[in-house]
This record gives structure tokens, C-alpha cells and sequence, in this order.
């Protein structure tokens, strides 16, 4: 599934903040509100994300917090 980030939204304006991980995309870790986890996560011009159908129909409302990858 892909999520598309609301247009100037806190979630999207975080990661326009942060550093890129390369061209276009930034590598990140969610913590969705009911407590679970999804790693190795790619979002695309802070905008789009592809979760894995395993964690069903996210919505950003479900997401606690965002963590980059360090490299």
C-alpha cells in the first residue's frame, strides 16, 4: 500500500526538515500509535510511503513517530 502524505501536513513538513538519504528519498522507521513498528521504509520526495500489505491500511493519523536511518 502506498501512503501519500497530507500536503503540509506535521509529518511531512518533519521530513522536509530532515536530510535526505540520497536524491529524492529518505530511509525511515515508523512507530505507528498501537505500538508496532515497520522498519526499512523509503519515503519518496517526502511525500509517498510503500508500506508492506503485512501491516494492512495505514493512515497517517496511525503514526506515533518517525526514525531516520543512520548511516
Amino acid at each position: 500500500m502506498t501512503l501519500k502524505l497530507a500536503e503540509n501536513g506535521c509529518i511531512q513538513k518533519f521530513l522536509l526538515s530532515q536530510p535526505e538519504s540520497g536524491m529524492g528519498y529518505q530511509e525511515i522507521k515508523l512507530k505507528l500509535r498501537d505500538g508496532r513498528e515497520i522498519p526499512n521504509l523509503v519515503v519518496v520526495n517526502a511525500e509517498l510511503i510503500e508500506i508492506p500489505d503485512e501491516y494492512g491500511n495505514v493512515m497517517e493519523d496511525d503514526i506515533q513517530a518517525v526514525y531516520f536511518k543512520i548511516v
